[in-house]
């Protein structure tokens, strides 16, 4: 990352009380640390502790549903990872029936095969250990709403059309950032020619991005959005493709 990161993002960092939800205030590492493949048991327990203390995104995934939620960390036990229930009803009864569920925390992600109970809290079970997600192999850093960190994205069928939208994390290799729908120039493979990125409300970077994923959310509130995630990319790489 460029030598002024830690510079701009020096002074405080504000906080929402709501942050929890969608976004934490995580310190921004200058040098992305070489990340464990796999952890134990215990080093699971530290990680979620640590995100629970910073208030950090967790991610929770049934698998065969096409959306995923956002949660709260309300407890760690030897035996669970303790979070306040993000499924509506409407969704309940599916995300019951799912073969396995995944959990991402801090750019690892838990494994189960099933959840309990269904109510005002969810109990996922502490596997034995937990693997680091393969797209998350750089040190990200998450960013909170009052954070003012956005990315002005070139529309790439209209040069003249700039559009805003929200980061929710960033990395040396790409970043992620929130779109009320789903659209057409927001389709996995898509080019981005210009991602104009500013941290705190001053200019970062610029780079040129592809779609590699939309995943709709549905946050604490029952509130459905998509997350975009985008691969920086450079002249070289896009013509080798």
């Amino acid at each position: 990352m460029p030598k002024n990161f830690d510079t701009i993002l020096s002074g405080p960092r504000p906080t929402s009380p709501h942050s929890a939800a969608e976004e934490s205030a995580a310190e921004v590492p200058s040098v992305a640390p070489e990340l464990a493949q796999t952890l134990s048991r215990e080093e699971i327990m530290e990680v979620i502790g640590l995100a629970r203390e910073r208030e950090e995104p967790v991610v929770l995934s049934p698998y065969g549903l096409d959306v995923s939620f956002f949660c709260v960390i309300a407890d760690v036990t030897p035996e669970h990872v303790v979070l306040k229930n993000p499924i509506p009803a409407s969704l309940a009864v599916r995300a019951r029936e799912a073969s396995e569920y995944g959990l991402f925390c801090r750019m690892y992600q838990l494994r189960a095969d099933h959840l309990e109970p269904f109510g005002t809290f969810v109990k996922f079970p502490l596997p034995e250990f937990a693997e680091l997600n393969k797209a998350r192999q750089l040190e990200r850093v998450h960013f909170a709403a009052k954070e003012n960190s956005i990315v002005e994205i070139q529309h790439p069928f209209d040069t003249s059309t700039m559009l805003r939208r929200r980061v929710f994390d960033l990395s040396s290799g790409g970043m992620s950032f929130r779109a009320r729908r789903k659209t057409p120039f927001i389709q996995p493979g898509r080019v981005l020619p210009s991602c104009q990125i500013y941290l705190q409300g001053l200019p970062y970077e610029k780079r040129r991005a592809r779609v590699v994923y939309v995943k709709q959310i549905i946050d604490v509130n029952a509130h459905s959005f998509y997350q975009v995630g985008v691969q920086f990319i450079d002249a070289e790489e896009e013509e080798g493709t």
